[in-house]
């Protein structure tokens, strides 16, 4: 059977002589390996070495080698012998990050490094993130898809309040992940239009949460686009859904308010239509009255005043945002999950009935919402700890390095290959690379 070893090895003249000393139990045992030059390749002659002294300006003096071959100089534990073992503990590293996992607690205990040394490995891959392919793919190249699906959760950094904004496809792709203070409009909307920009598709659909910031950003966007609003506060389960058509330079609305799985299984069900006309907000524009506003015609002025008198006469106008889901009129709707379509039912409305036969591609059997990414975020916060006085920089770094590692399958090998471990690293591992058999003998 195979034992693995916790830390049985020893070392008195640090690899000194070419030999690794073991101690099990009270039994010692002492291994033999060849010194080779690091720089000889696999089917290569062997490099002639010779032993040039000990190094008396390094812990423990060790012992140099030089190669007379190639001119290189070394020592004994960075000799050939031992770069087969940092390849070793490399795949162990790999297994260790494999999916994001940059719990530096965890990777301390895992390689028994101390909490210094952990962070110093952590800021060693941080280093060469900047150098991987994968961080372009993410960033920059294009990506497929036709949703948009975004959400966001907060965190505390050194007692304050930030925000996680992620946005996803319906591949399950991150294309963006930033950290911020703020999650109004004028930090969301550029995050918006970059990943729109990736999306050669095209993009269908933008599916939120009800914050107000997200319909400032789709009215923004001034695109053709349908934007699924899910309701996070009671009574929960309600969906809005915002079909935006840009005519003339305005914005014309269909908004839908029902509940959010309405697609999950056959069933008749309502929803409330409305329809709007809303204008973007000029950025740019001379303050003060508009020009020939004082002298109009008497009739204009006089229409003007009778229609401010039939509003008095109404009553005060509603404050504070519209309630759709109480509002507009109530169309019925069956889903029938065989034919894989919604159809009106009663006269209702046919252009709401293929809106939602168009959601069942992303929806069919499932509730309407943005809860797919609260895999991303509890996964993300499990993994990582927010703590200790660092840049915001450094945690979006932290960021970019996690979504990296997580969806690209070859970053994890491509980043941990470009690391060179200490030899005290490998000398406290060499344990996690080595396993014992016990042969059963009978007498």
């Amino acid at each position: 059977m195979a034992l693995a070893a916790g830390n049985p090895f020893t070392f008195g003249d640090p690899f000194g002589a070419g030999s690794i000393g073991i101690e099990i139990g009270g039994l010692r045992a002492e291994l033999h390996f060849p010194v080779k030059c690091p720089k000889q390749r696999k089917h290569e002659r062997r490099h002639d070495t010779v032993k040039n002294g000990h190094d008396t300006s390094v812990k423990g003096h060790p012992q140099q080698h030089h190669c007379k071959t190639c001119g290189a100089n070394f020592y004994t534990h960075t000799s050939g012998y031992f770069h087969g073992l940092f390849k070793q503990l490399k795949q162990l590293l790999k297994r260790a990050l494999k999916g994001g996992r940059l719990d530096l607690r965890q990777l301390a205990a895992k390689f028994d490094l101390s909490p210094s040394a952990a962070s110093r490995l952590l800021a060693a891959l941080l280093r060469r993130l900047g150098e991987l392919a994968e961080l372009k793919r993410y960033k920059e190249l294009p990506r497929g898809g036709k949703v948009i699906f975004c959400d966001e959760t907060f965190l505390k950094i050194q007692g304050e309040q930030w925000y996680i904004v992620a946005l996803r496809n319906e591949e399950g792709k991150v294309l963006d992940a930033f950290l911020t203070r703020r999650r109004d409009a004028s930090t969301l909307l550029p995050h918006f239009r970059k990943v729109m920009a990736r999306m050669k598709r095209g993009v269908e659909i933008i599916a939120t949460d009800d914050f107000t910031a997200y319909q400032t950003v789709v009215l923004a966007l001034g695109a053709d686009v349908v934007h699924v609003r899910c309701v996070h506060k009671p009574p929960y389960g309600r969906v809005i859904i915002d079909v935006v058509k840009w005519e003339g330079g305005v914005a014309h609305y269909t908004t839908v308010a029902t509940i959010s799985d309405v697609l999950k299984e056959e069933n008749t069900f309502l929803a409330r239509v409305s329809q709007r006309v809303k204008k973007p907000k000029a950025t740019t524009g001379k303050r003060g009255r508009r020009r020939g506003n004082k002298n109009r015609p008497k009739d204009v002025i006089a229409a003007e005043k009778a229609e401010k008198a039939k509003q008095k006469e109404k009553g005060p106008k509603k404050r504070g945002r519209k309630k759709w889901s109480r509002e507009g009129e109530v169309h019925v709707f069956h889903y029938d999950p065989g034919a894989c379509e919604v159809r009106p039912e009663g006269g209702s409305n046919e252009a709401v009935a293929k809106l939602f036969t168009k959601l069942l591609a992303y929806f069919a059997g499932k509730c309407i919402t943005t809860n797919t990414e609260e895999e991303f975020f509890s996964a993300f916060k499990r993994l990582m700890h927010f703590s200790g006085w660092r840049l915001p920089e450094h945690w979006q770094d932290l960021i970019d390095l996690y979504v990296v590692l997580r969806q690209e399958k070859s970053a994890v090998a491509h980043l941990v290959d470009s690391l060179e471990f200490r030899p005290h690293m490998l000398r406290k591992n060499l344990g996690k690379l080595a396993s014992f058999k016990i042969h059963s003998t009978t007498p």
